[in-house]
């Protein structure tokens, strides 16, 4: 890489840094950080920054969801991942960044650091977190919803909540006449590596469609697995590097119960259908913060028709989700 990270501990980079006579760069990041891997294969790697570099600042790279890394995360309040700071060696805070960063973004927020001679003093002691202020701190009594937000934060998995909207039709050879509005809700766990998420989750839905005259209203309990490779990125928000990924959905689905109506002066169809349903949902999401968008087709791959001819499930869909912690 053109920017050279120290390999030793913080208190150790400060020593060195004090030496040299040079500022210390942090980079905060996590092994499941996207946007982070985006700076270390295409940002950190240009020849280019190692003359900006090289001469003013000291670089170290700190997981933060490690022990040591999550003791400098409370020390310097870090919320989100990649955070870049920017330090004197007494430990005076000069600059601050949360997001991922343009190469030109780059090289303006460490000449700035390199002009700014001044250090201004962080809200916590100078010295690092003793071993007793550390597990004071992660053992205080806290409300039950700062307590999610700080443990979804220092884990790899992290929940989630999901609303969306469809548009549903049920294909097959049984006199499928129109479509139907659908919508699904619930939660599901995400972990996010420098290549995949994966999201299993558990959600209620509600599919269906027209046959014969007839709307047929179809609740699932439903158990999907979002498998979503990540193939470009995006800067629509704020300027950040964010990922966007194609999603294959694999879900096994349990019918809880169905409702029929008929449309104007056609006589109700009773149709019946079975109790279980699987299919595969392909689409694209996009990451926005802590927001994950969804659009794409889902395909039931199984006969739900429990008379003549053959009817599966299929729905357009778009959802929004949010990320706690993230």
């Amino acid at each position: 890489m053109a920017v050279h990270f120290f390999n030793g501990t913080y208190r150790e980079a400060l020593a060195t840094a004090k030496k040299e006579n040079r500022k210390l760069f942090l980079y905060f990041t996590a092994s499941w950080c996207g946007p982070c891997k985006y700076m270390e294969d295409y940002i950190f790697p240009e020849p280019s920054l190692d003359a900006l570099f090289e001469p003013a600042y000291l670089a170290l790279k700190i997981d933060g969801d490690t022990e040591p890394g999550k003791k400098l995360r409370i020390k310097y309040d870090v919320k989100g991942y990649p955070t870049f700071i920017i330090i004197s060696p007494e430990e005076g805070l000069i600059r601050q960044k949360v997001g991922a960063m343009k190469l030109s973004q780059l090289r303006s927020f460490v000449g700035e650091g390199i002009a700014d001679g001044s250090g201004k003093s962080l809200a916590v002691k100078s010295d690092s977190l003793t071993e007793a202020q550390y597990q004071a701190i992660i053992a205080k009594k806290a409300a039950p919803v700062d307590r999610l937000f700080f443990n979804a934060s220092v884990s790899a998995w992290k929940p989630a909540f999901k609303f969306g909207i469809s548009t549903n039709s049920l294909k097959g050879s049984a006199g499928e006449t129109g479509s139907a509005a659908g919508y699904y809700f619930g939660g599901y766990f995400g972990r996010w590596n420098k290549h995949l998420a994966i999201e299993p989750g558990i959600f209620f839905n509600k599919k269906g469609g027209v046959t014969a005259g007839t709307v047929n209203s179809l609740h699932y309990l439903e158990l999907p697995v979002v498998l979503a490779p990540r193939i470009a990125y995006h800067t629509w928000f704020g300027g950040a590097f964010q990922p966007i990924r194609f999603n294959v959905i694999p879900y096994g689905a349990m019918k809880l119960w169905s409702t029929q109506r008929a449309t104007g002066n056609v006589p109700l169809a009773d149709r019946h259908f079975t109790r279980f349903d699987y299919g595969t949902r392909f689409g694209i999401s996009a990451d926005m913060g802590s927001f994950e968008a969804f659009t794409g087709y889902d395909i039931g791959l199984s006969d739900i028709s429990k008379g003549p001819g053959r009817i599966s499930n299929r729905s357009y869909y778009f959802s929004a989700a949010l990320v706690i912690g993230k």
